[in-house]
């Protein structure tokens, strides 16, 4: 997170190799709700260890199936592919609820955001806290004034690819 807010843009990050940013437009529209529902992000890693050890091989596949989507993601990004990214962006939302981590409040904003964005999931540990959404510029408005409309604390971002300047 910090590295990202340093040097800006988007950033691929695994253990072996560290950070390397990646070369694509910065040209996404997100939109991020926050729910409201305070979360522990404690509790949560305990919850899904507590789904690892009671389904293995269900966990395991799981994990299989994250490393396929994130293999997507980079050319998805490079090649600005808004409709791929937001089906990436679903897939991962379907394993965050089947190892527990979402909830109904998470899926009810989820359930407004999808009618005018491309793919939204849950960013953070899960519990609780914000869901992030890929929305078509011209689907800004519509998608905050759906969520607004539901008493949802919600605004637009953009990728900053400047990141950390100094005055």
């Amino acid at each position: 997170d910090c590295t990202v807010c340093i040097f800006g843009g988007i950033m691929e990050y695994d253990k072996e190799n560290g950070s390397k940013k990646i070369d694509s437009p910065s040209n996404f529209h997100l939109v991020i709700t926050n729910s409201r529902v305070p979360h522990s992000t404690n509790s949560v890693v305990k919850k899904v260890n507590q789904f690892k050890e009671k389904n293995e091989s269900v966990f395991s596949t799981l994990c299989k199936e994250e490393s396929e989507l994130i293999r997507k993601v980079i050319p998805s990004l490079e090649k600005n592919d808004f409709r791929s990214l937001g089906k990436i962006m679903t897939n991962n939302q379907e394993y965050l609820e089947q190892i527990g981590v979402s909830n109904a409040e998470l899926r009810k904003i989820i359930e407004i955001a999808n009618k005018t964005s491309y793919g939204s999931k849950i960013t953070g540990a899960g519990l609780g806290g914000c869901i992030i959404s890929l929305v078509d510029e011209s689907k800004i408005d519509q998608t905050l004034k759906n969520l607004s409309s539901k008493n949802y604390e919600c605004f637009f971002v953009k990728i900053d690819s400047k990141g950390l300047v100094t005055f």
